[in-house]
């Protein structure tokens, strides 16, 4: 039997050639896989909420005899838009509120939500310098001496036309965030549960060709045969409690109620600016309403009913209720009114 050839033991210096050359391929491996172009490398997910600025004019509220109303509407919905980012994301969050307040020092909530959000940026708004008196000269306003006429009385044409330009001041403020969307939010909604969660899968549900998405249907409003479904182009006619604008073609929008907000409210504006033209764009809805309208107190005391009175809820919502009773709305509500109310919360609310 011949005797097997014994393996030639590598010389020191190849031994050290070889673990260099395994050093060096496991250094190129670990380069190639943690290079960042894009091949075997995910991007980190952007949250949703982190593209959004957020605006919000906001005003104290009042009762029917003028007594600070007992719902802070505004504190609800800071809170609820919060709850599902978690505390350590609360900066990212960014949000407008324009204070609007005839007494702007007073209105002493937007300060408390400032300090315990850090996200928070608070203005007060400049509409107040604008001279109306000169508008309505200069614009050849005809005014009516009485409220319920075609034409609209003094006091209601100041405080529309202030509305318009607090709403143009907001809108501006976050085209300039450098945020991807601009939310635009009354400060008397209150969002379902997960919002930004509902918001993106919404977004990326909708043809990218819109003008604004509204986030909220005023159904009770709607002609009977009118039943929308989630993301159907929408014939908007009213309404500005939750709208989603991308900020990328928001300009126009911003530019057309620059030119025309001594002419009409914010949504009629809207209203032509979607008609006048194809191309400037659709809009969707989403159904159910990611917000509820939950305001029965006005900023405008004779304007508060007695009971509180909700206006234009969503009915859309009430085929997908449970009874359940509301959280909001229940100040001094006769026990016949309370059980119209008693339903008004989607199930989409649910957590």
């Amino acid at each position: 039997q011949q005797p097997q050839p014994q393996q030639q033991q590598p010389q020191p210096q190849q031994q050290q050639q070889q673990q260099g050359h395994h050093l060096e391929e496991k250094k190129l491996e670990k380069l190639v896989n943690s290079s960042d172009n894009g091949v075997n490398k995910k991007e980190p997910k952007v949250p949703f909420f982190s593209q959004v600025c957020v605006a919000i004019p906001s005003a104290r509220r009042y009762d029917s005899t003028g007594f600070p109303a007992p719902e802070k509407y505004l504190s609800n919905l800071i809170s609820k838009l919060h709850l599902p980012i978690g505390r350590q994301n609360y900066d990212k969050l960014l949000i407008n509120i324009l204070n609007v307040d005839k007494n702007a020092s007073q209105y002493t909530e937007l300060n408390d939500l400032a300090i315990k959000y850090p996200g928070i940026h608070l203005k007060i708004s400049n509409s107040s310098n604008y001279n109306i008196e000169e508008i309505i000269e200069t614009k050849k306003i005809i005014l009516s001496t009485e409220e319920e006429s075609y034409q609209v009385a003094k006091q209601k044409f100041i405080w529309r036309t202030k509305e318009v330009l607090d709403n143009i001041e907001l809108l501006e403020d976050c085209a300039k965030s450098g945020r991807k969307y601009t939310l635009f939010l009354e400060d008397d909604v209150y969002p379902t549960s997960n919002i930004w969660e509902k918001m993106e899968k919404f977004v990326n549900k909708v043809q990218d060709n819109y003008a604004f998405l509204t986030l909220y249907n005023p159904s009770v409003w709607e002609p009977e045969d009118k039943n929308y479904a989630d993301g159907d182009e929408y014939g908007f006619f009213c309404c500005t409690q939750s709208l989603l604008f991308k900020n990328d073609r928001i300009q126009p929008i911003i530019n057309n109620l620059n030119a025309n907000y001594y002419k009409n409210p914010v949504d009629l504006i809207l209203v032509d600016y979607i008609q006048s033209k194809p191309e400037n764009g659709h809009v969707y809805v989403s159904i159910p309403s990611l917000f509820q309208h939950v305001g029965a107190f006005s900023t405008l005391a004779e304007r508060t009913q007695n009971p509180p009175l909700v206006a234009h809820e969503s009915e859309s919502w009430q085929s997908l209720l449970q009874p359940t009773k509301s959280a909001f709305s229940y100040y001094n509500i006769g026990n016949e009114h309370k059980k119209s109310h008693e339903c008004h919360i989607s199930l989409s609310f649910m957590e």
